[in-house]
């Protein structure tokens, strides 16, 4: 079916293709060893609604032995915090022997960052230093980033307390639900943080539950909204293994293979009223099409 979205026309950084960013030979000399680049399967709009790109290679040879991680955003939505806590240099993984190593600066209004991670023998600052030289090139040949411009349709932040108590926990199946105070780690001032210390993704926690002492049970759904992010919906749409589903309300939907872009993860609705996007995550052990009508309370309850 054809989807009439909002696309943006402000440029990302680097035309947001992380193809563009390193070539596969740049980042195979920071050790000599193959790795390779692991993309998300589809884009939430986050990073496309910052003008902002994020990418990562991993190791071929071992899961996970060595990561590079490069983020490029418009200057003027990557908080100070985050600036500040990108420190030049390596540290200690704590991970056994292996190190961390980090450069980042502004380059023609747009903020870089490279990382590093891996065993100490292959992982070293000059290796990091020259990645980040490399990629200015690659700026310089796209239009300079900028974040899109917020219209009226753009949804607000969700208030987590007031959308658990719009939701009737019998469409999931369970006599009760509550908002959960996020059970993922903290970001802090990390540039993965970017996305949602600049306001670009929300997310809300809710937990279901029945019955009470040993006969207790219970489940986490997430939801996640990214206010403009409908640009991106047709890369869900064509991930590989999506499926269209009706939610009531929304112009289009369709559930989708998680984002994790290290190993597997549960399935995800996606849907979109052709201006932002409302992710709905349920339980790994449950089929997502059963947490159909609670995307369609929520969908309901943030359309203004």
């Amino acid at each position: 079916p054809e989807h009439r979205l909002e696309f943006r026309t402000e440029p990302r950084a680097i035309g947001g293709d992380c193809g563009a960013t390193l070539t596969d030979e740049e980042v195979d000399g920071l050790r000599g060893v193959g790795m390779m680049r692991s993309d998300y399967r589809w884009r939430t709009g986050a990073n496309d609604v910052l003008g902002g790109i994020d990418c990562v290679w991993v190791s071929e040879e071992a899961y996970l032995a060595a990561t590079v991680h490069l983020y490029a955003y418009p200057e003027s939505v990557v908080p100070a915090a985050v600036r500040a806590a990108a420190a030049a240099g390596c540290v200690d993984s704590g991970n056994g022997p292996a190190v961390e190593c980090t450069t980042s600066g502004t380059v023609d209004g747009t903020w870089l960052l490279v990382r590093a991670y891996g065993p100490t023998d292959q992982v070293s600052a000059s290796g990091v230093d020259a990645l980040y030289a490399a990629a200015p090139a690659r700026l310089g040949e796209q239009p300079r980033a900028t974040p899109a411009t917020r219209t009226a349709q753009w949804w607000s932040q969700p208030d987590c307390p007031a959308l658990a108590a719009q939701v009737d926990p019998g469409v999931y199946g369970y006599e009760r639900v509550t908002q959960l105070e996020p059970t993922t780690s903290d970001p802090g001032a990390q540039p993965e943080a970017i996305v949602s210390l600049a306001g670009a993704a929300f997310a809300c926690e809710l937990h279901f539950t029945s019955g009470s002492a040993d006969t207790s049970a219970g489940e986490v759904v997430r939801i996640d909204i990214v206010p403009g992010g409908a640009l991106t919906f047709p890369t869900a749409v064509a991930a590989q293994g999506a499926g269209a589903v009706t939610v009531s309300g929304a112009q289009a939907a369709v559930i989708v293979p998680g984002l994790d872009r290290y190993e597997g993860s549960g399935e995800v609705i996606v849907a979109t009223d052709g201006v932002n996007m409302l992710m709905v995550t349920p339980d790994i052990v449950r089929d997502p099409a059963e947490a159909v009508p609670l995307a369609e309370v929520v969908f309901a309850a943030m359309r203004p």
